[in-house]
């Protein structure tokens, strides 16, 4: 959750878009943009993909192979 809360950091600070505009764009709570930026709560993947829409992003999720195993 840790990169996925940096990412919507990045972006948001990028656009210079605080979590009320977001959150606004989305029709949704300010809270549901606060919660993936804290990494202390499960986001789900909607929430990822609806705040990448109202910041004109992409989302992409890429699994890996981790090395040393």
């Amino acid at each position: 959750m840790r990169i996925a809360a940096e990412a919507v950091q990045q972006v948001r600070a990028s656009k210079k878009l605080s979590q009320s505009d977001i959150a606004a764009t989305m029709g949704k709570p300010q809270s549901l943009v606060a919660c993936p930026e804290s990494a202390r709560a499960n986001t789900t993947v909607e929430t990822l993909y609806e705040i990448a829409e109202a910041t004109g992003t992409e989302i992409i999720i890429k699994f890996a192979r981790e090395t040393g195993r």
